[in-house]
């Protein structure tokens, strides 16, 4: 009897202290009276273990306050025990694993209406519980991420919080809601503390990451949200004002103490395309997870030959959207290997277009398809040969080539990726090859570090021959004079141009100054440039900014005055 009523106490202690305002006072001296009256109502016998373990029934009325009233209790006795509740009536049966060892819940559910018998189905259960911070009173205390059928139970009574059926291992938020909006959070782990305190925030959203079609959900999906892009800004970064929180199984809490319009989030995962989704405070209900699905990627395969269906090794292959509203927007690359294959990972479903490219024959474009590897075999004709030459005419190897669309023929462009330079090399005996993308008027460059430039027009046309021999091209020797910064000791004099040159794409070159401040500068052509520098690793403004005709600076020496100096000028 001893034992038994020290079993009773420890109850009641934790019945008390686990439901807190659930349950009220009367109802715990009550269930501590000896000789209580046996409870009314419909009798059911519930099977449950282990033996002597005790049950407690609670059922959920409309009074205002403590809603769970406590009804019966038994002690298992030869696997069963029988409690008493009205009829039809929403009871909680809570199944004491001893002094220390938690509970389980069973419901809540709906009382039978006739004398009967069934299994105790009970889960583990904790309670959390914790202050209120937030202004302004809580319509509800919802758990993030709790899977269906898990109902926490939880209410609060205005100050304070708690739930009472919230799983042992559940870690996640726990959030107070006012008209639907999330206006506090708390965290909860499932190896911390059980007391938390819901403090405000501005916006809160709970994500579910899903696959598109039928397949696993993406694992560890990567979320995080987007700061609003600065003008002329064309890097994407994370705004720090906001906390990103993987609960697992696909789900994601994300909340921000500053005011925000709408959340800008991005979503990827292995296997799985990344996509962005503006998320307003309008599609946020409480803790309703907010399905974000992520279709998965495919793995493109392929080889890229020549026009005899030999392998090419570095070619170039985009892959393009087949989504006529994309305007055939490159969505990745690759290069070929030296058996001319390329894989390209992390594409979309469907039917984008692969565009491959070598600058020695020309670029083709066809239709791909994941289950199968594509061959792209390109054209080669309309080509360009020639040799590159030195000043003094000897064949120079190693000579860099450019096909560039002139001005009108880029302008004029519908798809200006088809109008993309290629590129070529010169052999050992000077001689080069190189093609034109695609109908349209080009120029022919040819370059070496150690040179000028020296360019051709040519045309390509659906009558051009196969291959149009453009004769030596020799490279004139580069503009050299000398620089001097002062008081721009062992800096850097940069000089962008030509500006307004035959293919408006003008090179950039950088020549180290000594500690003098001096240096020898070596432009490929003339043309104007334009003239900055960095000194002592400032950049700094200088004068001339602007040298309208560089070729007239050669073999002389030009001297930069930094901003505000007089001394600027040229001199022989």
């Amino acid at each position: 009897m001893i034992a038994a009523g020290v079993l009773v106490l420890g109850v009641v202690s934790a019945l008390a202290s686990e439901f807190r305002f659930r349950v009220d006072a009367a109802d715990a001296a009550r269930f501590r009276e000896p000789g209580r009256s046996a409870a009314a109502g419909v009798a059911v016998v519930l099977r449950a273990a282990p033996e002597g373990s005790r049950i407690d029934l609670l059922t959920l009325t409309e009074d205002r306050g403590a809603r769970w009233k406590w009804t019966d209790a038994g002690i298992v006795s030869a696997g069963r025990v029988r409690l008493r509740a009205p009829a039809a009536s929403t009871a909680l049966v809570v199944v004491w694993e001893g002094p220390g060892g938690g509970y389980r819940l069973d419901g809540p559910s709906r009382w039978p209406a006739e004398s009967s018998e069934r299994d105790v189905v009970a889960r583990a259960a904790r309670t959390v519980r914790g202050s209120i911070l937030v202004s302004g009173a809580a319509d509800e205390i919802r758990l993030a991420g709790v899977e269906p059928g898990g109902d926490p139970l939880c209410e609060s009574d205005g100050g304070e919080w708690q739930c009472i059926g919230v799983p042992r291992a559940f870690s996640g938020r726990i959030a107070a809601c006012r008209g639907g909006a999330v206006a506090g959070t708390a965290v909860v782990r499932a190896d911390a503390s059980a007391e938390a305190a819901l403090r405000p925030v501005a916006f809160g959203a709970l994500l579910r990451v899903e696959p598109s079609e039928y397949g696993p959900i993406p694992a560890e999906p990567s979320v995080r949200v987007l700061r609003p892009p600065a003008p002329k800004d064309f890097v994407t970064r994370a705004d720090t004002r906001w906390l990103v929180d993987a609960l697992g199984g696909g789900l994601v809490w994300i909340e921000t103490l500053s005011t925000s319009p709408e959340a800008l989030v991005e979503v990827g995962a292995p296997g799985h395309a990344t996509k962005r989704f503006a998320i307003l405070p309008d599609d946020v209900r409480c803790v309703e997870p907010i399905t974000l699905s992520l279709p998965r990627v495919a793995m493109l395969r392929g080889l890229v030959t020549d026009p005899d269906g030999s392998p090419l090794e570095s070619a170039l292959v985009l892959v393009r959207s087949g989504d006529p509203g994309d305007a055939g927007a490159v969505l990745g690359d690759a290069e070929t290997d030296a058996k001319g294959e390329f894989e390209i990972s992390g594409v979309e479903p469907g039917s984008p277009r692969l565009r491959a490219c070598h600058g020695e024959h020309g670029c083709a474009e066809e239709t791909a398809d994941p289950a199968r590897p594509v061959v792209l075999r390109l054209p080669g004709r309309a080509a360009f040969i020639g040799r590159v030459l030195s000043s003094a005419g000897v064949p120079l190897a190693g000579a860099a080539l450019r096909i560039l669309p002139t001005e009108k023929t880029w302008t004029a462009a519908d798809d200006r990726v088809t109008r993309l330079p290629l590129t070529s090399e010169s052999g050992t005996d000077g001689r080069f090859r190189i093609s034109a993308p695609e109908n349209g008027d080009y120029l022919v460059e040819a370059r070496t570090e150690s040179s000028g430039v020296a360019r051709v027009a040519v045309r390509r046309s659906n009558l051009s021959p196969r291959l149009t021999d453009l004769g030596d091209l020799r490279l004139p020797q580069p503009i050299e004079f000398n620089a001097r910064v002062p008081g721009c000791a062992s800096g850097t004099l940069f000089l962008s141009g030509p500006l307004g040159g035959e293919t408006s794409l003008p090179a950039l070159s950088g020549f180290r100054l000594d500690p003098e401040g001096s240096g020898s500068v070596r432009l490929p052509e003339g043309g104007a440039w334009t003239a900055w520098a960095s000194c002592s690793g400032r950049v700094e403004w200088i004068e001339p900014a602007y040298l309208p005709d560089a070729a007239g600076l050669a073999g002389m020496e030009v001297r930069f005055g930094r901003a505000g100096s007089r001394s600027n000028g040229t001199e022989d």
